[in-house]
């Protein structure tokens, strides 16, 4: 028995000219200390190679006989590797023994892999990270898993032990098979590399079958595989379970019947560039939201965002253009909290209830919601301020600023009222060089304003707090606010009751038509002007309008809490190509931009076979109906575990989730565990399972995985053996946006697969009550995960 150590390049090189093509330190220094004390066995060109190696023995393999003549003492040469290996064995059983390492050349190293692999103990192998010209390669064996594995700056460092049948290798062959003979073809999600008709089988007596050549999301998998045996279809469920690994619910009727109009169980494109979003840090840009911010929902609360979306789109867009907004730019089938408005015969009316209606439904027959911020009535430091502080907030939000701890405020100089209401807690000074300006000392009130409100007139916001302050509160400080002369706009003659006013800071634009609307009063707020190219000066220059004695908006309304925007019209926006942003966001997925409410955008027939999807949570109405097989549809699962016990030697016992009356009623078309037919032999149990259509980077190795715990389950209810499951593909495909992921998972070197403990359970009753914490991964040991899109 002997060890093989060795380094190589990602494409197997070792050699240019009989010399290693790199010169790595720390690799050096891992061989001397591996090979320290041993006997090495190499050719004679490897021999003359390398330094002299004290403390070693060397056993030179070759058919130049006289080479031995100029050779130092500690080199022995012989003709055949095998007489060199019988004369280590031989050593080692006659003193103390040493371990012996094969180390090179590549005749020396491609010869033990073919002819003694059996022979092989560990290979110790460095693969350096680039890529160098060689003209020597080495033909590696794949029946190896990894023991140990470290990375170094150059290279990465691997302890491999020979297995044969490592079942991983079936895998990885497969990805390469495709990778090199696959058909290219141009499909609904870009191209892909296709192969059809393959077959794996694993063997599940002593391990589970959990790939090692990337991290899997090993909870994600029994979560989804219990929702699946539980029959349901919403994957909000399992998003409740932070795993998204579905988006939107699995069945179509069901997104219809609730107007979400996800494409195909991902979210949607959405928001273009530029879009401003609700967040707990202010209004933003929605290509500058981050992670970490909270967004606010429909229903008035502020929720965690658990991924960001961000998308190319070739389509068209549609702009919506709401009473008292500029137009919002989105996707046609982005959803907005929306009712439809109908008239009844005596001309009063009517709304329906709030729905999610895609962009493109929306026509003057809708009103869009927002949700209005409630009052906070616990004590609060910022509600507890004096009136007098309140008005100047507002001033200082209009028109102030602070420059050298210096607060400016601009009022105009004959406006006594203004300065007479801040007079009891500031000592106002005029500014003599700028007309209307004046300015304060008072580090308290200053640090204050700066912490709330911001120092600077284009960033300033209106912190989330103040929107929860009384209404008595929010008027003073919007006394404040339209006292200062920095946001007086020109008024229009025809407009007689309007009072308008223009706002440089986007959050504070936004801000205080929310507060209005808290008021009771619809402003508009509108993009007067855009400068381009000019530093620290926003883009956008908004325009507030104000009517307090009219409604201008007669089709839009406040009510319960909500302001219904009325829609005016919807234009298509020709697109050639943008990037277009979307958010999930935890619970009801539903966020904010411009003041207007927007939604985010398999196992039903293992329990409900037939049945139509009919709830939200996805199981059948079974109600006066439910004698009608129709309505109840065939519980699968349990008719192939009657089955088993029952006639275990059956060749019925199978159940699918192809139905052909309802494969389109699907969000997706059921892709993966297409048949499931079961087997018993003796106390075994077996199974086989068909794949229409399989993801190899992404869904092959969930679906190994999940099949095999199905099977583990289904053999503990009925008190059997897991042995094999067989997995049969039809279309076997790998994306392009997936090949370079690809690459480097082939590349890696597997472990051994892990073992899985499953607690015992004797019914699907018990199997539908289970959670993640049911099952116990031991020995997982695995290289990094691989990020990759998941195509749909």
């Amino acid at each position: 028995m002997f060890n093989v150590i060795l380094a190589i390049d990602p494409d197997n090189g070792i050699g240019k000219n009989g010399i290693l093509p790199w010169n790595c330190k720390d690799e050096i220094e891992l061989f001397k200390k591996n090979t320290m004390g041993t006997i090495l066995i190499m050719g004679k060109n490897t021999v003359n190679t390398l330094p002299y190696l004290p403390n070693r023995e060397i056993y030179c393999v070759t058919s130049d006989i006289s080479f031995s003549n100029t050779i130092t003492n500690n080199v022995k040469c012989f003709t055949t590797f095998e007489k060199a290996l019988e004369q280590a064995l031989l050593e080692n059983s006659l003193m103390e023994v040493k371990d012996i390492f094969v180390a090179g050349g590549a005749k020396l190293y491609n010869y033990v892999f073919t002819r003694h692999f059996d022979l092989i103990k560990k290979v110790y192998i460095s693969i350096m990270h680039n890529i160098y010209d060689c003209d020597t390669y080495v033909e590696i064996p794949r029946q190896f898993v990894t023991e140990s594995y470290v990375k170094y700056a150059d290279f990465d460092y691997y302890i491999l032990q020979p297995q044969k049948d490592v079942e991983e290798f079936q895998y990885l062959n497969l990805l390469k098979d495709v990778l090199v003979n696959g058909d290219k073809r141009n499909t609904r999600n870009g191209y892909t590399l296709s192969l059809f008709g393959k077959h794996l089988k694993f063997d599940l007596r002593n391990q589970f079958p959990l790939l090692t050549t990337k991290k899997m999301f090993t909870r994600g998998i029994i979560e989804e595989l219990l929702f699946f045996i539980r029959g349901e279809t919403d994957s909000k469920k399992l998003e409740e379970k932070n795993v998204t690994i579905w988006k939107g619910n699995t069945s179509t009727e069901f997104l219809k019947s609730m107007n979400l109009p996800y494409a195909e169980g991902v979210l949607g494109p959405c928001f273009v560039k530029g879009t401003n979003v609700l967040t707990s840090n202010g209004y933003k840009s929605i290509e500058n939201v981050l992670i970490t911010d909270l967004l606010y929902s429909h229903l008035g609360n502020w929720k965690a965002i658990t991924e960001i979306f961000i998308k190319n789109y070739k389509e068209n867009l549609l702009s919506v253009k709401l009473n008292a907004h500029s137009p919002i730019v989105t996707t046609p089938d982005h959803p907005f909290y929306a009712r439809r408005v109908s008239s009844n015969c005596f001309g009063f009316k009517n709304f329906d209830q709030p729905k999610w209606i895609s962009a493109k439904e929306l026509d003057n027959n809708y009103v869009v919601g927002m949700k209005i911020e409630k009052t906070d009535t616990e004590d609060n430091f910022m509600f507890s301020q004096s009136d007098e502080m309140w008005f100047l907030f507002g001033l200082f939000v209009a028109g102030g600023n602070i420059e050298n701890d210096i607060v400016y405020l601009s009022i105009n100089n004959t406006d006594t009222n203004t300065i007479d209401r801040v007079k009891p807690i500031i000592i106002l000074q005029m500014v003599r060089e700028i007309e209307n300006k004046y300015r304060f000392y008072d580090d308290n009130i200053r640090i204050l304003l700066q912490e709330w409100f911001g120092d600077d007139i284009y960033t300033k916001w209106i912190p989330n707090q103040l929107h929860k302050a009384p209404n008595h509160l929010i008027r003073i400080f919007l006394e404040g606010y339209l006292s200062s002369n920095n946001c007086i706009a020109d008024q229009v003659a025809a407009l007689p009751n309007c009072k308008r006013y223009t706002i440089e800071s986007t959050d504070v634009a936004y801000s205080i038509q929310r507060l209005y609307l808290k008021l009771g009063y619809i402003a508009s707020l509108s993009v007067i002007h855009t400068k381009f190219n000019v530093p620290n000066i926003p883009e956008k220059i908004y325009l507030l309008e104000l009517y307090e004695y009219e409604n201008i908006y007669p089709n839009s309304f406040i009510e319960n809490d909500y302001c219904w925007f009325a829609v005016e019209c919807t234009n298509i926006v020709l697109n050639s190509e943008t990037l277009v942003y979307n958010f999930d966001v935890v619970d009801d997925h539903t966020y904010t931009v411009e003041n207007t409410s927007v939604h985010n955008c398999y196992g039903y027939q293992w329990r409900y076979f037939n049945s139509p999807y009919m709830t939200e949570s996805g199981r059948p109405i079974i109600k006066k109906l439910a004698h009608l097989s129709y309505y109840k549809g065939i519980d699968q699962l349990k008719y192939v575990i009657d089955l088993i016990k029952s006639d275990p030697t059956s060749r019925r016992i199978l159940m699918t989730t192809f139905n052909p009356m309802q494969a389109r009623d699907g969000v997706l078309f059921p892709c993966h565990s297409i048949t499931l037919q079961f087997y018993v032999q003796d106390n075994y149990i077996d199974m086989f399972c068909y794949n229409r259509s399989s993801d190899l980077f992404l869904g092959l190795p969930f679906n190994i995985a999940s099949s095999s715990l199905l099977l583990i389950l289904i053999s503990k209810v009925c008190k059997l053996t897991p042995r094999y499951f067989h997995l049969s593909l039809g279309d076997c495909h790998i994306y392009d946006s997936h090949i370079e992921a690809v690459r480097t998972q082939i590349s890696r070197i597997p472990y051994k697969f892990p073992t899985i403990m499953v607690n015992d359970v004797n019914s699907i009753e018990d199997i539908e009550n289970m959670s993640s914490d049911d099952f116990k991964l031991y020995d997982y040991y695995c290289h990094s995960s691989i990020k990759a899109e998941m195509i749909v």
